[in-house]
């Protein structure tokens, strides 16, 4: 684990590695070409020429022993609820930038942020793909806390307790973030974990078709739903009342389900090009971050109607990877690929 203040990196050098990675990742004319874009998160092999090799922590995490993870917690968006119908949509009101790329000699790429969470506290807490560790952003104080983890983030979910469940591939890793953070247990699964979400003591995650729940240990129950095409599954959140689930699929838009499986109900989109992750804003919309297309849309509660884009192409920011809405403050905290800013949206 390592706590330094992430100003410390210089412009000039962030910029030529964002440079060095979008290229390599065939980054064309503003968005990815066709053969990248068919590609999964799963294919991104961190031992690639994409990722350095040689890791150079300041500090490595040392990995305290298992913990337990009895308790059951409500989800504390859910605990908000919601705040009445909006039916118009969100839109940017100001917009703030915090630098979350630290020295090399700690970061060893360019930050990939695939999940992000706001605590109570007013910090943020984040997945680092290609640098393969947890941050802790603490705004006031102007530092970036580390926890290395064993292997590339594809999300990650707040489960209460100070503690979070990370998807690992084929492994949920839990981990403490207070303080300087620690990781707790880790359970291994039968099925590839990407997106998940978690609600009323349940973990729920997306393989690239089906979606399963977890106990809050991490355990697999059951698979909940299964689509009979390659959905390439990437993102999931609840509704507040656990009547609906929403799954982002890259090939086909946003998919509703109601909490025993049936499908619902699927919103495509032939201008956007694949949906990645979700947030719910008080009102029971669905916010989704589209990477490619550099937007945030806003979708009703029955998904079945785009009400508008809350972020959009010419709002200067590229490749919006994970999301999260604030609803103490109605804002949104966006995550973006091959960035070293974290940036946070004021909405009105």
């Amino acid at each position: 684990m390592s706590k330094r203040n992430f100003n410390k990196m210089d412009d000039d050098q962030i910029r030529g590695s964002s440079r060095v990675l979008r290229s390599s990742l065939a980054k064309k004319g503003g968005h990815l070409d066709e053969k990248f874009k068919k590609r999964k998160m799963t294919d991104l092999d961190p031992r690639s020429s994409q990722v350095r090799n040689q890791r150079g922590r300041l500090n490595q995490t040392k990995v305290k022993g298992t913990k337990s993870l009895a308790e059951k917690h409500v989800s504390t968006d859910a605990k908000k609820g919601k705040q009445g119908t909006k039916t118009t949509v969100w839109s940017i009101k100001d917009k703030h930038e915090y630098k979350i790329q630290l020295p090399l000699s700690v970061d060893t790429s360019i930050s990939w942020i695939t999940g992000c969470h706001l605590m109570d506290s007013g910090e943020i807490i984040m997945t680092d793909f290609y640098n393969k560790s947890l941050k802790k952003l603490d705004r006031t104080s102007a530092t970036v806390t580390v926890c290395d983890l064993p292997s590339i983030p594809f999300g990650m979910c707040y489960i209460g307790n100070n503690t979070v469940a990370v998807s690992l591939g084929q492994k949920l890793q839990f981990a403490n973030i207070s303080g300087d953070m620690n990781l707790m247990q880790s359970v291994d699964t039968d099925h590839y974990c990407k997106g998940l979400t978690y609600h009323d003591s349940k973990i729920l995650t997306v393989n690239d078709n089906s979606v399963f729940i977890h106990n809050y240990n991490g355990k697999q129950e059951r698979c909940l739903f299964t689509y009979d095409s390659n959905a390439y599954f990437q993102g999931i959140a609840v509704s507040d009342d656990g009547q609906r689930i929403y799954i982002a699929s890259w090939n086909i838009g946003l998919v509703t389900i109601d909490n025993k499986g049936n499908h619902l109900f699927t919103l495509s989109d032939p201008e956007l090009n694949d949906p990645f992750r979700l947030s719910l804003d008080n009102h029971g919309n669905v916010l989704i971050c589209y990477p490619h297309s550099n937007i945030v849309m806003q979708v009703s509660p029955d998904g079945k109607n785009e009400m508008g884009r809350i972020i959009k192409a010419t709002d200067s920011i590229e490749w919006p990877n994970s999301l999260y809405f604030d609803r103490n403050t109605s804002s949104i905290i966006v995550g973006c690929g091959g960035s070293a800013y974290l940036y946070v949206f004021d909405l009105k």
